[in-house]
């Protein structure tokens, strides 16, 4: 077992933590002795001896080394500062001003305005400096960027992605008819929404500080996401059907539609753009975004995929409630979709298809 020895002694707790650290970014492991003794009273300091940096006997040379060429370093810089000028703004008339470097942490007068003025210890350029050498600190594999708490991170999904699509869905379903907005508005407005939804998912799913592939977004492969979509648009298909053949006939006032389809090449390709962002939209947030913190929240894959179908449905309630129930049984198949390939654009391009469907056959 290695024996320990001390290699400096600080009578001052910052200090010493610095020099220990210090020591740690350099493979140094060292210790902090009678740091609990002074943390109860400090004045026992002296009679302790004052806290000794300990590190073990074979790392004690180096150690020392490193120590003193960070001292000589630190010397050399603020011999380097008071022979230079410091320079800063006036925090009166925010004129420039400009000392030289012996005048660091005095006062002076402004030569503008002729207030008493505090002189900095560091200009602002050598205080910027120091700002992007901790950001760049900060972003260490060893000290990953803050995330959000995961509350805090449903809540924004919640108020900037579910609740406007919800009230769009309730509003639309009691207070105007479908039939006075165009297919072009519709589409326009799909188009719209998916700025307006997608780029704050992303930057949610960003700042989690988790990689993108838990959020299902990967490197396309084309052969194998083609084979997924088919499979999902089938399986999706044949569970709407199912969904419809065994909900008894309800009946539900639903919107009268009065929509032609899309005819002509710039319709068609507005159709189409409007459509995959409207999939871009509820992939992105009902299944690549939703799933993965329903299931950190429930720690269950089931309740992830159930909960989101029933979200997903829930905004679809303007078309009838047979149509919300097929919908959750859309949903369904999409939600085990993602859990078993964790990749969003199978599931764009099935749900772009299944949406064209629609709207071209029905």
């Amino acid at each position: 077992m290695s024996s320990f020895v001390t290699i400096a002694t600080y009578y001052s707790h910052p200090q010493a933590e610095s020099a220990r650290v210090l020591l740690a970014h350099e493979g140094i492991d060292g210790s902090l002795l009678n740091l609990g003794v002074v943390s109860i009273d400090w004045l026992l300091m002296n009679a302790v001896g004052g806290i000794q940096l300990q590190v073990a006997a074979q790392d004690a040379e180096r150690a020392s080394e490193i120590l003193k060429a960070h001292k000589l370093t630190v010397g050399e810089k603020l011999k380097t500062k008071a022979t230079q000028f410091v320079r800063f703004n006036c925090s009166e008339c925010r004129a420039p001003q400009v000392f030289p470097g012996d005048r660091r942490g005095g006062v002076e007068t402004c030569d503008k305005c002729g207030e008493y003025i505090d002189v900095p210890d560091v200009s602002d350029e050598e205080l910027i400096e120091q700002h992007l050498t901790v950001d760049a600190a900060s972003t260490t594999p060893d000290q990953p960027s803050r995330r959000l708490p995961l509350k805090w991170e449903l809540a924004i999904f919640f108020v900037f992605a579910y609740i406007p699509t919800l009230l769009s869905a309730l509003n639309w379903l009691g207070l105007y008819s479908r039939a006075e907005n165009s297919l072009q508005n519709d589409m326009v407005l799909h188009i719209s929404n998916m700025l307006e939804i997608v780029p704050p998912m992303l930057l949610i799913m960003m700042v989690t500080n988790e990689p993108w592939s838990k959020f299902g977004i990967q490197r396309p492969r084309w052969i194998v996401d083609s084979a997924i979509a088919v499979g999902l648009w089938l399986l999706s298909t044949y569970a709407q059907d199912l969904a419809f053949a065994l909900m008894p006939p309800v009946e539900f006032e639903s919107i009268e539609t009065n929509e032609t389809r899309p005819v002509g090449l710039k319709m068609m390709l507005l159709c189409l753009l409007g459509l995959t962002a409207n999939s871009i939209i509820e992939e992105v947030t009902m299944r690549g975004y939703l799933i993965p913190r329903f299931e950190d929240l429930f720690r269950s894959s089931t309740v992830a995929v159930i909960l989101s179908s029933f979200l997903f449905a829930s905004y679809h309630v303007n078309q009838g409630v047979q149509n919300a129930i097929s919908v959750f049984a859309f949903g369904l198949v999409y939600g085990i979709g993602f859990c078993l390939f964790r990749r969003l654009w199978p599931l764009i391009v099935a749900h772009t298809v299944s949406n064209l469907v629609f709207y071209y056959l029905f």
